[in-house]
């Protein structure tokens, strides 16, 4: 099991050696292989990867929703409470009490696209007066002033008319407004964030995503954000887990995976963050593709498509998470003790990264 990060400071949300499995056409798809994951009190999280590296299944597993197909087939996911008694998720019937109190009260998600997330015969106050009523039913103001105070804190005009819209009725920015206000409306301690601003223009992911990083400062909230965009990360995030094939391959302070990523994976991804001092560049790509998680590679995952690949080393050995400087990990033979010390880089050019 790989050692989780850093110190002493109070952990909320504490993954291990997590395995997550999917049952499709006859096959199992290994979708998260061995994850650890903590979030600390206030921490901003980030979860980064090309699509399919596990991420959103990690997301889903903190809260116990996966699909029908999919299951826990190992590890944990704790969540200690403010009293200190810690509760493991995994343990927890999906449809039970307890993990119903936990989810959305105590650990709220917002989902990638709010239309498809959002009940399109309700109004946006049934759907957030369900949480407000299941979770902390008022004692001294009517539901209806509580989902007003929320929709103008989020930054949606006019919130006393909007409260009685339908979804359909409301553009993509004000729905995932109101998706974000329905997340904060009962208190939860952890805020997951899952692919937030996908479905928005460019403009309105930026004031979403600030208005996310307000709503964390302001309310004390641990924030774990699950993307693809590294720019997006790089703003939001304070610590950082880089994923590949279900599995966590770098870790560390934002400022040190994007001052001096080590994973092979991680500079790629850096490398191929389009620059706009050079145009008249031919943007860097990742070469071949991700395999199928149906079928894992031997070995480390990434070596089919490592430009730093150490001999037979990699596709026979699989590495595990090494500190390569205070607080920052990465599982990779370029670290560790190996019997081929020469690393294949395939006459690739040196690479300039972010500073």
């Amino acid at each position: 099991m790989n050692t989780v990060n850093n110190s002493n400071r109070d952990w909320l949300i504490d993954i291990k050696d997590l395995h997550v499995k999917f049952s499709q056409d006859d096959e199992t798809i290994n979708a998260v292989n061995g994850v650890d994951i903590r979030v600390h009190k206030g921490e901003a999280v980030g979860i980064v990867g090309e699509s399919g590296c596990g991420k959103t299944v990690t997301s889903y597993s903190m809260l116990n929703i996966l699909p029908s197909n999919g299951e826990i087939v190992s590890g944990e996911v704790r969540y200690r409470e403010d009293n200190g008694n810690v509760i493991d998720i995994t343990r927890l019937n999906p449809r039970s009490r307890e993990m119903r109190r936990l989810r959305g009260g105590e650990i709220a998600m917002i989902f990638q696209e709010p239309m498809a997330s959002f009940s399109p015969v309700h109004t946006i106050r049934d759907q957030i007066a369900e949480g407000i009523l299941l979770h902390q039913p008022p004692k001294d103001k009517r539901v209806r002033e509580i989902i007003i105070e929320y929709l103008g804190m989020v930054g949606i005009s006019n919130p006393e008319r909007a409260i009685d819209a339908y979804p359909f009725q409301l553009s993509g920015g004000m729905r995932q407004r109101a998706m974000i206000a329905m997340a904060l409306a009962c208190n939860p301690k952890v805020l997951v964030a899952d692919e937030p601003t996908t479905a928005l223009d460019v403009t309105i992911q930026a004031q979403v995503l600030m208005l996310i990083k307000k709503m964390q400062q302001e309310l004390g909230l641990a924030l774990v954000l699950i993307t693809h965009d590294l720019g997006v990360i790089a703003h939001m995030a304070d610590f950082v887990y880089v994923m590949y094939l279900g599995r966590v391959v770098e870790r560390g302070p934002v400022v040190k995976i994007f001052n001096s990523p080590k994973h092979p994976y991680t500079r790629d991804l850096i490398r191929s963050i389009p620059k706009l001092n050079t145009p008249e560049k031919r943007l860097a790509t990742i070469q071949g593709n991700v395999p199928d998680a149906s079928r894992l590679p031997s070995g480390c995952a990434f070596h089919p498509r490592c430009r730093e690949i150490i001999g037979e080393t990699c596709r026979r050995d699989q590495p595990v998470l090494e500190e390569v400087e205070a607080d920052h990990f990465a599982g990779c033979f370029l670290y560790s003790t190996h019997e081929e010390t020469e690393p294949n880089t395939g006459g690739t050019d040196s690479v300039e990264y972010p500073s």
